[in-house]
Order: C-alpha cells, then sequence, then structure tokens
C-alpha cells in the first residue's frame, strides 16, 4: 500500500511540474524553417545551410531535419522557428505562454513571453524572458531566450 500511494504522489507531482522542451520539439508539424545558433562548427549537409550570425554559427533547415541537426549540436546557444501557417497569438496558447510586454517596430510587432514549457530564460526590463515572437509580412519567427538571427 505504501509503494502504491509513493507511486500516486510521484505521478501527480509529474503530471504539475513544468515540461521544459526544445522549440523545435514544440514547433513540430508548423510549416516553419527552424534556426539553431551554436559556437560549434558545422559542416554543412542536404537541406541544411550554415551562416555566420555574429558570435554563432546558424545552422537552417526544415521542421522535418531539425531532430537530426539537434542531435549532432553539443553547445545550443539559441534556437528560432519561422512560422508561416499561424499567428504569434496562436503560437503563444499552443506554447502557454504569458506576455511580458510588446513593441512595434517598423511595421514589425515583437511579444516578449514567458512559457512554462520552455526552460532557461534572460532578464530583459527586470522580467524572465523566455520567449520572442516577431510578427510580420505573414510569418512569425519565434526564438528561444530571444531571436538571436534576424526577423
Amino acid at each position: 500500500m505504501k509503494k502504491l500511494i509513493a507511486i500516486a504522489v510521484l505521478l501527480v507531482g509529474c503530471a504539475f511540474a513544468p515540461c521544459q522542451t526544445e522549440l523545435y520539439i514544440l514547433t513540430k508539424g508548423y510549416a516553419c524553417t527552424v534556426s539553431f545558433y551554436t559556437t560549434d562548427s558545422f559542416s554543412c549537409e542536404n537541406g541544411v545551410s550554415v551562416t555566420r550570425v555574429g558570435q554563432w554559427n546558424e545552422i537552417t533547415c526544415s521542421e522535418a531535419y531539425a531532430p537530426i541537426v539537434r542531435k549532432s549540436i553539443e553547445s545550443l546557444s539559441g534556437q528560432s522557428a519561422t512560422v508561416y501557417t499561424k499567428t504569434a497569438q496562436e503560437i503563444m496558447i499552443d506554447l502557454s505562454a504569458t506576455t511580458i510586454f510588446t513593441q512595434s517596430v517598423d511595421g514589425i510587432d515583437i511579444y516578449y513571453a514567458y512559457s512554462p514549457r520552455l526552460g532557461g530564460g534572460v532578464t530583459v526590463n527586470g522580467e524572465k524572458i523566455n520567449l520572442e515572437l516577431a510578427q510580420h509580412n505573414g510569418k512569425v519567427t519565434v526564438g528561444t531566450p530571444l531571436i538571436l538571427g534576424s526577423y
């Protein structure tokens, strides 16, 4: 009986524990491209592009290739996805995110948010942020903890 109670307590605790999942997994099934930011060297494979962005290598691929590419990266600095079929608000609902603050710059609506489904984060204006979304021209770029490349 004690084992049964312990297992029940463990299962209930796990059901309410925050899940920390990588962005490329949470956007699986979206019509999107995925970018990983790393300081690791990376050789370009078919269907994958590598671009130098500041101090990082930006490795971009289709959503289908993302799990394969991610397995080959040891030191991950950030991730982003460019989504073509959802709005920023729909993505935030999918990710259980809370908007911390927004801004609009040159016609681009930018949302800074926190999602308990993602790990980590950075402090911006005294608030913990682990999700940034930039919406414009019919697409949304989503980054964690922030968008490191362009949008």
